[in-house]
């Protein structure tokens, strides 16, 4: 039916169908969003609706917070940085300033603790400030007058201290008591060291304080522009090096004047034997102190120094020490052995009381005149004997500079014997014997020709010992003059040792019978087997030239007698150390091999 020909009541429940479908509809489909509505127009009902919505908005402002957190400082823009500036001022101060700041607060410290007098706290504190000053010499400042004022300080507590030290020590506990004692020597030393300053600081307080601040105010100046320097033709003089100071490890600055020998001296001393520390540097310091020291004193400390530095170069054991490093070592032994010689108010013990190693000595200072430098002249000597021997023992003996080597023993000689005539000036009989060993082993062995040739080196020096040949006397009568010297040592070793090198002198100038008489009477034979290896090497070559004395001599039966125990072993090379020898089924290990071969000469 066409709708426009409906009846009334076809519509009224065409109607209600259409209701009932709209409704199933409305049910089914999706519900329409809300319109928004303004908050002035919302119920209390929509109050719930309205905190949701705060709670949504809140978090996505905290989630923008951390974003603007979490942005790098290297995305800021300019006005967020001059903003930055502008909240925190940072103070930037020099190292010197930083020094000083220290200083002061240590200072502090030690005025508190003085107050209550708690002398540990101050002895610690003390080394510090006296470890902050050290830094700041060591840079080539100046002594601040703060550190000066408070030596001062010091010392007049101290000297109160003292005088009521009875008193006191009863209150103290013993950590305090010990501090307090302690200090004294503390404060004595320091004070010695800036004796000058203090002096200038009692004259004039005032003008010390504008010396210093001045010279801070012209250190503080920016430095001058380079300039760029010209190479200097051949001939000209080198005086800008002169301006020059040399930095040393750690950007530490060393000045070379007679004033600061000693400091540099410790910081040498400190670094010997530390890992990474530059031995050629360290010889080339101590060659400066030396061009710069002024007292007798100081170059003895010096020296002693330089010649243990240049033994210390070569540390290993198995090659020999470098030719250049010690005939450098001979010429500064010499020098040393001559101040000793001229000036007798100096002497060099191994043994010595202990004495401030950064203070001048002089005769006039000590008790009885004399002034003792601990150190060892014949350690020396031993050991330039000894690197020599090492050296020939490495050198090809074919080779030229085998030859050029054995020219230096002659200096060697004159040197054992200058250290000879010190020790007979000085009355020291211990390393009087040692180096009168030394000089016979030089000459026992060599022709009479050689031995002249070594003599008239002795007899051309400035220092000459008691017993020199003369051109009238045989070389025999040198030898019996030595080791009649030292068969009066109290030493078994040296005694022995000479009675060896007395026979072999003698069997080597065809005298048998001598020889042979003194060696069966020195019962040397019986006891031999519990010395050294090298005085049984000296031994076993002593029977060997015995042996050649009697062939020599026309004695076929008593050369074969004399040498029968020596080539019955079948081990000749070895028993007189001219080679290794090495049986079928013997294994030696690195060490013996090596151990072996040094010994071979």
């Amino acid at each position: 039916m066409s709708r426009f020909f409906r009846q009334a009541g076809d519509s009224d429940s065409e109607s209600e169908s259409s209701e009932e479908e709209l409704m199933s509809s409305e049910d089914e489909a999706p519900k329409p969003a809300k319109p928004a509505m303004s908050k002035f127009l919302r119920s209390a009902g929509d109050e719930s609706s309205e905190e949701e919505e705060s709670e949504e908005e809140e978090e996505e402002m905290s989630e923008e917070e951390a974003q603007i957190k979490k942005k790098s400082r290297f995305m800021r823009t300019e006005s967020e940085e001059e903003e930055s500036d502008e909240e925190v001022k940072r103070v930037v101060k020099s190292a010197r300033d930083k020094r000083l700041d220290e200083m002061e607060a240590s200072g502090k410290l030690m005025d508190n603790a003085l107050k209550i007098n708690d002398w540990v706290a101050i002895s610690s504190e003390f080394d510090k400030l006296v470890r902050m000053v050290q830094r700041q010499q060591n840079v080539s400042e100046p002594v601040p007058p703060f550190f000066i004022r408070t030596l001062v300080t010091l010392e007049s507590s101290l000297n109160s201290a003292v005088a009521k030290e009875k008193e006191a020590k009863k209150k103290m506990n013993a950590s305090n008591a010990r501090a307090l004692t302690a200090m004294k020597q503390k404060v004595k030393k320091v004070a010695k060291e800036h004796e000058n300053e203090i002096k200038q600081y009692h004259a004039d307080p005032e003008r010390f304080e504008q010396e210093y601040a001045s010279h801070a105010a012209a250190e503080a100046q920016p430095p001058p522009p380079k300039v760029k320097k010209v190479k200097r033709l051949v001939g000209e003089t080198d005086e800008e090096d002169e301006e020059f100071t040399t930095v040393g490890k750690g950007g530490k600055a060393m000045a070379f004047t007679p004033e600061s020998i000693f400091k540099n001296l410790q910081l040498v001393q400190e670094a010997r034997g530390k890992k990474n520390t530059d031995r050629s540097e360290q010889i080339r310091i101590l060659e400066k102190l030396l061009e710069v020291a002024v007292t007798n004193y100081q170059r003895i400390r010096v020296l002693l120094a330089l010649v243990s530095c240049r033994f210390d170069y070569n540390s290993s054991v198995s090659t020999h020490m470098p030719i250049d490093l010690w005939l450098s070592a001979q010429r500064e032994v010499d020098q040393l052995v001559a101040i000793v010689a001229q000036n007798p108010a100096y002497s060099i013990q191994e043994s010595t009381e202990d004495y401030d190693d950064l203070a001048e000595r002089s005769p006039e200072t000590e008790k009885d005149g004399v002034v003792r430098i601990r150190g060892s002249i014949i350690s020396f000597v031993d050991r330039l004997d000894d690197e020599f021997t090492k050296s020939l023992q490495n050198i090809d003996p074919h080779g030229t500079e085998y030859v050029d080597r054995l020219k230096d023993e002659k200096g060697l000689y004159s040197t054992i014997c200058r250290a000879q005539a010190l020790y007979e000036k000085l009355g020291h009989q211990e390393p009087l014997s040692r180096v009168i060993m030394r000089r016979l082993e030089h000459i026992y062995s060599k022709p009479d020709a050689v031995v002249r040739a070594l003599e008239s080196a002795v007899a051309a020096a400035d220092i000459k010992p008691s017993i020199v040949l003369d051109p009238s006397e045989e070389t025999t009568d040198l030898i019996h003059s030595l080791c009649v010297h030292l068969y009066k040592s109290n030493n078994s070793l040296l005694r022995t040792r000479a009675m060896l090198s007395h026979i072999f002198h003698y069997a080597l100038h065809n005298k048998f019978h001598t020889a042979r008489d003194m060696l069966l009477m020195s019962h040397l034979q019986e006891s031999i087997y519990s010395a050294d290896v090298a005085t049984q090497i000296l031994y076993n070559r002593t029977v060997v030239q015995l042996g050649l004395s009697a062939f020599r001599c026309g004695l076929i039966k008593e050369a074969q007698l004399t040498l029968q125990d020596i080539f019955a072993t079948q081990r000749v090379k070895e028993l007189l150390a001219q080679g290794v020898h090495q049986q079928r089924y013997q294994v030696l290990t690195p060490e013996q091999e090596k151990a072996e071969r040094q010994r071979i000469g």
